[in-house]
Order: structure tokens, then sequence, then C-alpha cells
């Protein structure tokens, strides 16, 4: 059995020891508009009824993301039926924050109108619980176009954020560093307007000169931590001056470090993190568990890789002051917050680095605990049905995480058996569907085994993604007990989407979605795996398997239908690979990397184009691939930005062509036309339709017999020989089907 193996061996670093009276605090950055309770209660009301609109209409109500499954797919970690007021709310999360090893809240400033209210709310809360916890703001330029906030420019505006944070000057629980009231960074570079993707070193004075001018306009000295995106250009790291860019942040800000660093890694592959350091300034490591954002891109690893990857990181280069991000953007699924998918595991493994970074030393561990870490699909390339999204090429494993007193045999069901260390010890297996479940024992003074701890999760590893979801999935042997230290005497929430309370052979999620309330579990038993609700002669067991609707009769395909460009092109959201009016996957961008000077040859392998760095909105599907001719790389992708004409838009490349794939949905003889043309006229170009290793023709192919999963392709040469990627209108790709089999 394959298996991976990490152990968490920083004690040779050179962290600071225990007791050298080093400050060290972490804290973590909150979307101010997204307390639990309100969160919880937005997303619960635009949710279930999008994702009933979309299922019975194919029009989602309200919430246009019901597209994709929902805003969020990790719902904040509270009884359904709950109504705390944003007090109670507070409490809450200060005392989940403190579990979690955070010393204070950084606030957007100003995620939500409501933002400032919640912030002073937050500080009643602190002061009620008399905890030692600080709060504050983190400015965001993107964020400061409220009436409320006065000046002319953003260096004005982050005074005025500033000021209402001060009012709570005599607080003990303002955030302070060294003494000082402490301010965070989002973007630094935005306290300057127009200052560019790449900051030069004239704008880093400007930038500079901002800050100064701000910090003169405040009551008090204060502590600032600025975020360096932008003064960076990560996709070009060695465009960068670093020493002189960080002698300048340096002596922009108190403490310097990035928002996420896009990996765990990026500062110690270029050394800026050093280069900071050298320039007398504190370096603050960027601290993310994960990120996927569905407008947005994808940053995460095979279990928990990349937060265990910056927290080595932190603990090894002597940061002192860090921001986690995020507590709580449920959007973008940085979530440090308790969550329905990632429960209580994030908060137990960061009070772990956390108090290791303070202590200088790996904290003793007080109880056996084990944890457990996945995907909730195998298969990172599985399609997704019924809502769209994303395909990405992502690391799968099931880690299991332990923190022991002593020594102890770990069993994980259908994985294996292995002994695990005292202290905290992480192993991965290469995943695979179904339960997950351990078993922890120790032998005792008479040689017999002892349980010291188990788990079995109730979400299960399947084979398929109903909607998009390439984040971690936890769950922990200490689950109820941490439940109960939030909730006590609330029943557990046990949730799970793929799998199958009832044993029907329906999972949860397909029972919740389209016959009960998603997402409440008592209603993941409601369906009769045997009724055929929209009559179509297909049960709904026979609906799931073979991914379609229950409430909307299946008709065959008819000769006559016609596959086009204009059934894609006028969609708000469009995947790779694409479905057609039927739900079916039946379009697909692809590109194939030649050598230099490459002519297309039929049957050639080609490549899905993954569309995981880019929003389904965009209705484009656009990848940055490595030249491996040299001089960098170059950009490639299909597109559909003009709807009004139902033509897609093609960037091509000399040496590697681009083909729009179609993947016969039903067995039959297809008619095909299409046509494309070069944007600039000076351009040439050659098209060939291929079946397989067979071409069919260069514009038009008639008759062509193809079995259910044949695949169509559409290829296009660009014959410029200078050409780094000219531009194609595909103007028309029409499949008909004149008979049907």
């Amino acid at each position: 059995m394959k298996t991976m193996i990490l152990a968490a061996g920083l004690a040779a670093m050179g962290a600071a020891t225990a007791g050298d009276g080093v400050e060290r605090k972490v804290y973590a950055h909150f979307m101010g508009c997204w307390p639990a309770q309100s969160c919880l209660q937005e997303d619960l009301r635009l949710g279930d009824r999008g994702l009933k609109a979309f299922v019975r209409h194919g029009k989602p109500e309200g919430d246009g993301c019901a597209y994709v499954g929902g805003r969020i797919n990790n719902k904040p970690l509270m009884p359904l039926g709950s109504d705390l007021p944003l007090l109670d709310v507070a409490k809450l999360e200060i005392r989940r924050a403190i579990r979690a090893g955070i010393d204070g809240f950084a606030f957007d400033a100003w995620a939500g109108d409501n933002s400032p209210h919640v912030l002073d709310t937050y500080f009643q809360a602190a002061e009620e619980l008399k905890a030692d916890f600080g709060l504050t703001i983190c400015f965001d330029p993107s964020c400061h176009g409220a009436k409320w906030i006065t000046g002319t420019n953003m260096c004005e505006k982050y005074v005025t954020s500033a000021k209402w944070v001060l009012r709570h000057l005599d607080s003990p629980n303002l955030a302070r560093f060294h003494g000082k009231p402490l301010f965070f960074g989002y973007y630094s570079k935005g306290i300057v307007a127009n200052s560019g993707a790449f900051v030069t070193p004239e704008k880093r004075r400007e930038i500079k000169a901002a800050w100064d001018a701000w910090r003169k306009a405040l009551p008090c000295e204060v502590y600032l931590h600025g975020s360096i995106e932008g003064y960076v250009d990560c996709k070009n790291l060695d465009k960068t001056d670093y020493p002189a860019v960080a002698r300048d942040c340096a002596a922009t800000f108190d403490t310097v470090g990035a928002f996420t660093g896009w990996d765990h890694d990026w500062a110690n592959r270029n050394g800026l993190w050093k280069h900071v350091k050298d320039a007398g300034c504190g370096w603050s490591q960027p601290i993310v568990p994960q990120y996927c954002n569905k407008a947005g891109g994808v940053i995460t690893g095979a279990g928990l890789d990349v937060l265990h990857g910056c927290w080595t990181n932190a603990i090894a280069r002597g940061s002192e002051l860090l921001q986690f991000v995020t507590w709580n953007d449920y959007g973008e699924e940085t979530i440090l917050a308790p969550s329905y998918g990632s429960n209580y595991t994030f908060l137990r493994l960061n009070r772990h680095y956390a108090d290791w970074l303070k202590q200088g030393r790996p904290p003793k561990i007080g109880k056996d605990e084990v944890h457990v870490v996945f995907r909730r699909c195998a298969d990172p390339k599985a399609t997704t049905f019924p809502f769209l999204g994303r395909r990405v090429n992502l690391p799968t494993a099931l880690e299991v995480l332990t923190f022991l007193t002593k020594p102890a045999k770990v069993s994980v069901a259908g994985y294996g058996e292995y002994e695990a260390p005292a202290g905290m010890f992480s192993k991965k297996f290469a995943e695979h569907p179904g339960k997950v479940s351990v078993t922890v024992t120790r032998r005792n003074w008479c040689f017999q085994d002892k349980v010291v701890c188990r788990l079995t999760a109730p979400e299960e590893i399947g084979t398929r993604k109903w909607r998009e979801d390439d984040v971690a999935a936890t769950w922990s042997s200490t689950y109820e007990e941490e439940w109960a230290r939030d909730f006590p005497g609330v029943k557990p929430l046990y949730y799970s989407e793929n799998g199958d309370v009832d044993g029907d052979g329906l999972p949860n999620w397909f029972e919740m979605v389209y016959f009960g309330k998603f997402p409440y579990m008592e209603t993941a038993a409601c369906a009769d795996p045997n009724a055929d609700p929209d009559k179509d002669g297909l049960t709904n067991l026979q609906e799931y398997e073979g991914e379609t609707n229950p409430l909307v009769a299946d008709t065959p395909y008819a000769p006559g239908f016609v596959w086009s460009l204009k059934d894609l092109a006028e969609r708000p959201y469009l995947g790779n690979p694409a479905q057609d009016a039927k739900g079916r996957y039946t379009w697909r961008r692809d590109y194939h990397y030649g050598p230099k000077g490459y002519d297309y040859v039929p049957g050639a392998a080609f490549e899905e184009i993954l569309s995981g760095g880019g929003s389904l909105r965009s209705q484009s599907v656009h990848i940055y691939v490595e030249n491996k001719l040299g001089g960098g790389g170059f950009d490639t992708g299909i597109q559909f930005n003009k709807p009004e004409k139902g033509q897609a838009e093609a960037r091509v490349h000399r040496d590697s062509p681009i083909a729009l794939t179609w993947i016969a949905p039903v067995a039959g003889t297809v008619d095909v036309t299409t046509k494309v043309t070069p944007r600039n006229p000076k351009v040439k170009c050659r098209t060939t339709l291929v079946l397989g290793d067979r071409a069919l023709g260069t514009v038009t192919a008639r008759g062509v017999k193809v079995a259910k999963g044949d695949e169509l392709r559409l290829v296009i040469e660009n014959l410029n020989p200078w050409s780094g990627g000219d531009m194609f209108a595909i103007e028309t790709f029409d499949v008909v089907l004149s008979r049907a089999d």
C-alpha cells in the first residue's frame, strides 16, 4: 500500500527558546460582514431556494451562485435552528479563536456596511468576557467606499478608519504590539492610487510618504503591519530586486508580510523574508490553510500540506507577528473558524503550532487525539453533477493526525496500521472511496491493547462531485467534546453530504437538494429510491446513477437535435467540460504541446485545459503554459466572449494546436459544420475535424457515425511561424444529429 509520511521536525530549527522575552502574537483576519450567525442565516435563505430553483427550472432565484452549487460550501458550524444575538455570537467566536491559539481579530476595513458596528460589538463581548484578546482592523483599499468614511484620498480615508478604532484606546482589548496600537495591511500599496500591477522604486517612495502622512495624522504612535502584494510579481519572481523592495518596505512598515503569499514557500524561494529581516524589519510569514474562491483561483495541497508548510516557515524564520488568513471568509475557504467541512481540526492543529511559536518548543500533549483530513471526492478531476464546477489537477490524500501523550498503534480501516510517536504526528495515504475510520490503541502493563481514542467520520470519500469541492474535510475524536463546549445540551451535528444515512443508495446531498431541505440532515432520508416522480420511466436511483434530474422528465436526443456554440456563449457560467441543453457533458477545451515547428498529426494526444485558476463566470478557460522551447511561457485557451454572435475565440500558439472537442452523448450519425477565421487576415491557420485518429475533413463532415463517448475534435493550428499566440474566431461548430441509434 502506498503511503506518505510527514513528521513535524521543527525542533532543530532556529526558533527562539521559551522565556526569551520576545513578544509573539497571532491574529486572524476577520470579515465583519460574516459573523457566524449572519452568514449562516443569509446562506440558508438564499442557498436552498436557489438550489431548488436550479434543479427544478434551470434558472436560480435570488443567488446566481446556485449555478455552482451555492455561494459557499462550508457554513459556520452552528445548530441550524439557532438564533443567537450578535453579542453572543461574538463571545462564541472569541472563545473559539482563543482555543485556536489566536490572540485577536483584524477586521477587514470595511467588508460590509455593518462592519464598524460589528467591531464595536466584538469589543463589548471581549470586555464582558474579560478575555486577553485584541481587536483592530486590516486596511482593505477595495472596501473604503462607504459614505461615512471621510477623506479625499485613500490616505485620509485610512485615517478616518484608524480613528474609528482608536475610539477604543482605553479598552484592554484594543490590539497592541510592543505597547502600541496595532494595525494590519492588505495590499498595502493601495494607499496610493494608480500604483500599477508591479510597484516601481518611485512608487515605493510615494507609498512610504503616504503611510508616513497617515501616521502623523493619528493621535498616538502606532505599530503597522504591511502587506506587500503588488511589490512582487509572483508569476515572474526573477524580475524583482528583492533587497531594494525589502529596504523600502522596512522603512515604511514595522513588520512586513503578505496576505496569502500564494503558496507557503514563495518567499523562501526568492529569499524575500531574509532580505526583510536583514533590513531590520520583522517578517510576518503568511499563514493560510487553503484557498478556493469560485470566482478566482485554488490553493491547496494533499491533506493540510499548505498549513503545515506555512507554520513550519513561520517558526523557522522567527516570525513574531502573524495574520492568519482568515477566520471567517467562508466564500474563499480560507476559514479557521469551525465549519461544516473542517469542524474543529483546523483549530487543534493551529493551536499546536501557535503554542510552538510562542513557547519556542513543541507543546506538551495532555490528551490523546486523532484527526482525519481528506477530500470528499477521491478523483480531483471528476466532473460535477448537477451543478457546475471547475476541474483542477490537485493532489489528494487521507491524512491522519495524531496528538499522543505516549507512542501508540494507529489502525486506519481499509488502509493499514502503523506506530505513531508521542507528540503531533502526520501520516498520509492515497485516499480511496468509502468510510473513514481510525482506532488508536496502546498496550497496557499486562500487554493488552487498550483503545485510547477512535473516530468514524460521518462524511465519506466518494467517487463523484455534486458541486465543486476541492478543499479539506476533517473529523476528530474530540468533536463531541468541542461541540459541547460551544453548545452545551444541544445535540451534536453530524453533517455529511456523500454519506447515505438511510442506506437506500441515494447520497444525503441528493435527497436534501431534490426532495428535502438543504443542508438539513433530517431531510436526508426523505426520498424513495424506487419512485419515479417525473414519470419518465427512470427511478430516483437510476436518475442518480445516470446523472439525470429526477424532477424533470428525461427525453431522448431526437433526429434534428443541434449542438451549437451559441448554447454555450449565452450561459452566465461555463465549465470545462461544458454541458449541453440536456445537462450532458458534451464540450471540452483541449490543447496539445508540440515541438518547434510542429504539424499536427491526427490521433495525437490532447490535454484538457484545467480551469482552477479562473472563474466559471468569465466564460473563459485559459492556461499559462511554460514554453518548453525557452523564452518564458505563453497564454493559450478558448473563451466565449461574443454571446450575441454565438462565437468562441481561441488563442493559439504556433507550436501548440488548440482543440474544441465534442463528446458524443448518444450513439448515432451526425453532420458537422465549422468555420474558423483569424482575427488578423494576414495570419494563416489550418483546421482539421478529427474522430479518434481519423481526419474527417477541414470544414464539414457528413454522415459521421459515432458511438456514445466518441470524441470529435475541431483542431486549430496557427501557421504563423513567428507567433507567440494569435487570436482566431470560432464562428461555427454545429453538430446535428441526423439519426439516433
